[in-house]
């Protein structure tokens, strides 16, 4: 008999701490939400609106909206003699958040050529919103394979370019827009992956938890850069051997802070690819270097990386000049 009050008791005891534990949390919890401010994290998901490809580079996939070719690209497709020059990246060239394609950096693109052009002109558009190297590379080979070389090939260079932290279908967070330089949002805990990215999702001190355990020099930031430089910078070449004249990377700045701050000094991460294409003789072009003195705030459509509809246009009238140079060489 005398078991029950100590078995009372100890039960007592577990309430007491599950709920001193809970209170604790979400003090932390409403402390980092009043104190903190929120990090530049960019949620996409669950992925709607595409289409999975199964190519025989890989799986990937395309968003149905992706094609804005007949807007860029006069009957759809290109012609021998047409200055052909094909965008390959994510979510920043496809034009994300702008609902009309006319509105698309790769429309914009194709209607600053076209008025310095003598002849006609076709911009393709292989980007897809959420996207990385690893599935922009069989894209861009399923989309081009068997078909005429194009002139230019420019290729998006962004944070979240060699690594993607989720699987399709799932959440995806798009690493590089974080405050944590290269990489993304780690596991400090180790914890299941989806309570992991369910709490990134939701939780400021996880974020700050997972961000503040991942400082620039930890392995998970470095490594994707490093494999990426090593591998998917040759393997773009190769495609571009095989399918255009000429390939340039393009790197593009984030928009929460002067373009010409980011020209002086660039990402550690962007310093690393630079070295590498020049070993290759592969241009790199700086976005940032492009846009010069324009407030960031006066192109963006949000503190990521996208751009509004006068920001595109501006953008293709940035990129008309320099394309102009390299593909009349």
């Amino acid at each position: 008999m005398s078991t029950l009050p100590a078995q009372g008791l100890l039960a007592r005891r577990v309430l007491l701490v599950a709920f001193g534990v809970l209170l604790s949390l979400a003090l932390v919890e409403g402390l980092a939400r009043a104190v903190l401010p929120p990090p530049r994290v960019q949620l996409i998901g669950p992925l709607v609106g595409v289409e999975l490809l199964r190519t025989p580079w890989g799986a990937t996939w395309k968003s149905h909206d992706a094609d804005v070719n007949p807007v860029s690209c006069p009957g759809g497709a290109a012609r021998p003699e047409d200055l052909h020059v094909v965008l390959v990246g994510s979510s920043i060239l496809h034009g994300a958040g702008l609902d009309v394609p006319q509105e698309r950096p790769g429309a914009a693109l194709y209607r600053a050529l076209a008025a310095r052009s003598p002849g006609r002109v076709c911009v393709e558009v292989i980007a897809t919103p959420g996207s990385t190297f690893s599935t922009q590379a069989p894209l861009a080979r399923h989309q081009l394979s068997g078909r005429p070389k194009a002139d230019l090939l420019i290729w998006e260079l962004w944070y979240n370019t060699p690594n993607t932290l989720t699987d399709l279908g799932a959440l995806l967070v798009n690493s590089g827009i974080l405050a944590a330089d290269d990489g993304g949002p780690p596991n400090p805990l180790n914890l299941p992956r989806g309570l992991h990215y369910g709490l990134f999702a939701h939780s400021m001190a996880y974020v700050q938890l997972s961000l503040g355990l991942a400082p620039p020099h930890n392995p998970r930031l470095k490594d994707p850069w490093i494999g990426f430089i090593e591998e998917g910078l040759d393997e773009a070449k190769l495609l571009a051997d095989e399918q255009a004249e000429a390939l340039v990377w393009l790197a593009m700045p984030s928009l929460d802070r002067p373009f010409a701050e980011q020209a002086a000094a660039p990402a550690e991460s962007y310093q690393r690819v630079q070295a590498a294409l020049d070993a290759q003789g592969v241009p790199m072009w700086s976005g940032a270097a492009l846009w010069g003195d324009t407030p960031p705030e006066s192109v963006r459509l949000d503190p990521c990386c996208h751009y509004s509809a006068a920001g595109a246009e501006q953008l293709g009238a940035l990129l008309a000049e320099p394309i102009l140079a390299l593909t009349q060489e």
